[in-house]
């Protein structure tokens, strides 16, 4: 449950896989057109603490915090030093969060949607949704203040937003840019510097006065081929590239392929931070140590700070520190003259502090007023100013469970599972379907973990809440925690094989294909990336189907092919012969082969080959099932296969691969190629 922080940071990303579309991310446009990608960010769940991981190093590009923000499709990061706030890129939802990520509040703002990058001058925040059109935003009182119409030759649209309080003579303005473009504004949206460069898809952007003090800099934050998150130093003075990068993969918790969103820089308690946000689903949250703005002499962080909470859930805690015996710059620190101690951003002012250099300060039995997370700051101060502050962010309270978690999902049942701290006696669990308000009366009581859901009714989403109950009280209720049952149990289900083909390399640009399982959608299927892929897409047996074409923004790119359980095509369209928007296929899924009765031998299939992740095998019911790699080790089996089977391979190694079925006749040996 320990979270520990030497600062902490806030922002939104996205990852645009080949899958069923679950997220969307707002990502590169080419000169053709956008290769676009953005998270959507209709999968937002609660945030009950910062998933984090921190490094405590001093060094530039040391990774200071990382924790999975509470959505996808959120890239536009700002702060105003009192919260964060990111906001959809395709809609008009706000997020407002603690300092340390915590309780996110989301609201909306009349006549504002789609922003981008944002930025903030020390009164308003700033964005645009691409366009020639800047947003003025009070965020703390969710208010619209106006709109600044932007000139700049050679700009096309505000995707991207810094604020320098150096342009105009001081009067302070904007680098602002679309994808591969980057200009100057003043604050009333006059030109002042054209655009004349060529940026390699640049997202967000910062302002950066302290890295190095001659010379200030913007950080671009930019995704070149659609595919990185890579940050750029622009030298304002000369307006060229310095030939500096960082490569944002470092994060901990970057998925392949993720891709740049916004960016922002704050100063906070002698360290200058730099804030991106990689677009990935769930959005990660991060932020880079730039530079120090404390006094070289001034102290650096207490090393050790521990937080340890009453172990039988009551609202207490012990803390302890070393002082530090080393200043900002690294050499001996002669002196402390005063320590201050924060709980929840509020100082603490009856303790007595030890100021002696590495002196170690403990104090015991200290009480929260509530139970939950709260975030622990220590910053020791001498003559020369404030020095690094340490922090810590603990669970205080009984502990609710963690890790929820969803298994076994079937039609009528499913297993939740999930971690605990502590032994509490038991748990309470409420169920509900997705949209109903929690009770806070448990629908089970259980010391069973896994524990089995029954009765639940197919193709329903769920929310499980649960909480911890101990014998001096419970803990809070934690959720909620989705999942949704099957349409029929999986032993009934066989997988059609989607293949997709775009010509121009760059995926179906919006298009996708809604599959409608006797009248309810099960998903829309597309092709997010390149020039062709494949899904086995899992269907009821003797279910009507109706394919719906949703239309994107380059229809004219795409082919499609669907085939049954058996390899046969049932229908498909060729480049440039895309459907118009809605249904144009309808058939009745069957998982026994066309003309095969129960007493015809029928014919074992292995499909794809190649397979990109999951291979299916078909009419090879009882058969034991082995998969070897090329040292002849098995990597995966199936004993009594079902009469449709499928095994994940996407864990393995791309590469070859033997498929070998016994039955109780012969053994049937094929050579399957895994790629990715």
């Amino acid at each position: 449950m320990k979270k520990i922080t030497i600062l902490c940071l806030l922002i939104v990303f996205s990852v645009f896989t080949f899958a069923q579309i679950k997220s969307v991310t707002d990502g590169k446009i080419a000169a053709k057109k956008a290769l676009q990608a953005d998270v959507n960010p209709n999968a937002m769940q609660s945030i009950y603490k910062p998933s984090s991981s921190t490094n405590n190093t001093k060094a530039t590009w040391d990774v200071l915090f990382t924790f999975d923000a509470s959505a996808a499709g959120n890239p536009g990061i700002e702060t105003d030093g009192t919260n964060f706030y990111t906001v959809t890129w395709s809609g008009g939802d706000f997020t407002r969060y603690d300092m340390d990520g915590l309780n996110p509040t989301i609201f909306t703002i009349a006549g504002v949607t789609n922003i981008r990058d944002m930025a903030y001058d020390g009164t308003y925040f700033y964005g645009s949704d691409a366009s020639m059109t800047i947003q003025i935003m009070d965020l703390a009182n969710e208010a619209s203040i106006g709109t600044i119409p932007v000139t700049c030759t050679g700009v096309t649209g505000v995707r991207h937003i810094a604020y320098d309080p150096t342009l105009d003579g001081g009067n302070g303005g904007f680098w602002v840019g679309n994808w591969n473009e980057l200009g100057a504004i003043s604050m009333t949206g006059a030109e002042l510097v054209p655009s004349t460069v060529t940026l390699e898809s640049c997202y967000g952007s910062a302002y950066d006065p302290w890295t190095d003090l001659a010379n200030p800099c913007l950080w671009l934050f930019q995704q070149p081929t659609g595919a990185e998150a890579i940050f750029y130093q622009f030298d304002i003075n000369t307006y060229t590239m310095t030939g500096v990068t960082h490569d944002a993969s470092d994060v901990p918790g970057y998925l392949a392929s993720s891709i740049s969103g916004g960016a922002c820089t704050y100063e906070d308690a002698g360290i200058f931070i730099l804030a991106g946000s990689i677009q990935q689903d769930p959005n990660l949250v991060f932020a880079y140590e730039l530079a120090y703005t404390a006094s070289p002499s001034a102290p650096d962080a207490v090393v050790g700070l521990t937080v340890t909470p009453d172990a039988g859930g009551a609202l207490t805690y012990d803390i302890t520190w070393d002082n530090p015996t080393l200043n900002v710059g690294g050499t001996a620190l002669t002196d402390i003259t005063s320590i201050s101690f924060y709980v929840d951003l509020v100082l603490e002012t009856v303790l007595i502090y030890d100021l002696v250099v590495g002196a170690t300060n403990t104090f015991p039995g200290l009480t929260v007023a509530t139970p939950g997370y709260h975030t622990f700051k220590v910053v020791c101060t001498n003559g020369a100013g404030d020095g690094i502050p340490a922090s810590v962010t603990e669970w205080i309270g009984f502990i609710p469970p963690d890790n929820i978690t969803f298994s076994n999902i079937e039609d009528i049942t499913a297993d939740v599972a999930w971690t605990q701290v502590g032994t509490p006696d038991s748990w309470d669990i409420e169920i509900l379907t997705t949209g109903t308000p929690p009770t806070g009366t448990p629908t089970y009581n259980t010391v069973t973990n896994p524990y089995p859901f029954t009765g639940l009714t197919a193709s329903t989403t769920y929310d499980v809440y649960m909480r911890a109950v101990y014998a001096g009280g419970n803990s809070l209720w934690v959720g909620p925690f989705t999942f949704t049952t099957q349409p029929c149990p999986t032993a009934n289900q066989c997988g059609y094989l989607f293949e997709f083909i775009d010509d121009f390399g760059d995926g179906w640009n919006g298009a996708a294909i809604d599959v409608m399982q006797n009248g309810v959608s099960i998903g829309q299927f597309t092709l997010a990336s390149g020039a062709a892929g494949s899904q086995t897409v899992n269907i009821c047996d003797a279910a009507s189907i109706d394919l719906i074409w949703i239309a994107g923004s380059w229809d004219v790119e795409c082919g499609f092919t669907l085939k049954n359980p058996f390899g046969d095509t049932l229908t498909s369209f060729a480049v440039g012969a895309a459907p118009l928007a809605g249904s144009f296929y309808t058939f009745t899924s069957s998982c026994t082969p066309v003309g095969i009765n129960n007493n015809t031998v029928k014919e074992i299939n292995i499909y794809p080959n190649p397979t990109t992740g999951t291979l299916n095998i078909t009419n090879a019911e009882n058969a034991d099932v082995y998969v070897y790699n090329i040292l002849g080790e098995v990597v995966a089996s199936i004993n009594n296969a079902a009469p449709f089977s499928t095994i994940d391979m996407s864990e393995l190694s791309e590469g070859t691969y033997i498929v070998k079925i016994l039955t109780d006749k012969n053994v049937i040996t094929k050579k399957i190629n895994l790629i990715k």
